[in-house]
């Protein structure tokens, strides 16, 4: 008889690797995975893990679909690599670490990576997703969906520092507490949608490419603190629609020496200062 597993937890018994009939009969239906948590075996569509020495190897052995099991603390690396699709689900589970993503200082690249429904937190100073400097920079098409980050008012904890990156979306999150949502230098373009902030400060763009900020809702806590700030040093363009900043500054235009262009629309605007 022919066996596919589709999902489902077995004790001590693989079914990717079935030895009474044979080392490595598999089981398991295509695209799925067989996942070893302390002696028992769960199948699904994902990979999943329960650490952060765990989340490392999955990511290094090209697993593309990857599920936490559980919350994980510790520091992870991502390696873009072309046509290596990776997407990361939290499944609501919190993760207190930084998550690094090494573009490996490539100017194209078609590969993608999701992130989506990992609970960022911590209560120190830090940033969750990083890709700032030589040779960790040039991330390339970036989806951050439905995540949280929280830390406590007052600590540089920033949600995510990427330089020189290709295409970054950012849809469905919300970040309470610490610095800043992210503090992007020179990315081509980013989406920021449907997003709730209620940091320190808002949105920094340096030098960035065009940036589209649909349907948020942003609130500055610090006293002189900036709603959106774009180095409007390069004919790009800004476009806020549907959205409600609140900040001592909502929106901070400097550096402004070219044919730079912002469109607002549908917006409040509240300058506490």
């Amino acid at each position: 008889a022919d066996i596919n597993v589709y999902g489902g937890a077995f004790e001590k018994f693989n079914p990717a690797n079935n030895n009474s009939e044979g080392a490595n009969t598999n089981f398991v239906a295509d695209g799925l995975y067989s996942t070893e948590i302390d002696g028992w075996f769960y199948v699904s569509d994902a990979f999943i893990v329960v650490d952060a020495a765990g989340l490392q190897a999955a990511l290094d052995a090209d697993k593309t679909d990857i599920c936490f099991a559980q919350d994980i603390v510790g520091d992870v690396t991502i390696e873009q690599k072309e046509g290596v699709n990776y997407v990361i689900n939290g499944a609501g589970f919190k993760f207190e670490g930084t998550m690094t993503i090494n573009g490996h200082n490539r100017f194209e690249g078609t590969e993608t990576l999701v992130i989506k429904n990992v609970a960022f937190d911590t209560a120190t100073a830090k940033d969750f997703i990083w890709s700032n400097t030589d040779p960790v920079r040039y991330a390339h098409n970036i989806t951050i969906e439905g995540c949280t980050f929280t830390a406590p008012d007052g600590v540089d904890a920033i949600g995510m520092r990427i330089r020189q990156a290709y295409n970054l979306a950012i849809k469905d999150c919300v970040m309470n507490g610490g610095h800043s949502l992210i503090q992007n230098t020179a990315v081509s373009y980013t989406l920021i949608e449907n997003t709730t902030v209620n940091a320190g400060r808002g949105l920094n763009l340096l030098t960035s490419g065009n940036v589209d900020i649909v349907n948020c809702n942003i609130t500055a806590t610090k006293a002189d603190g900036y709603g959106v700030r774009a180095d409007a040093g390069y004919a790009n363009v800004l476009n806020i629609k549907g959205s409600t900043i609140n900040a001592y500054e909502p929106v901070v235009l400097r550096s402004a020496v070219a044919a730079y262009e912002f469109n607002l629309e549908n917006s409040t605007l509240t300058a506490t200062g």
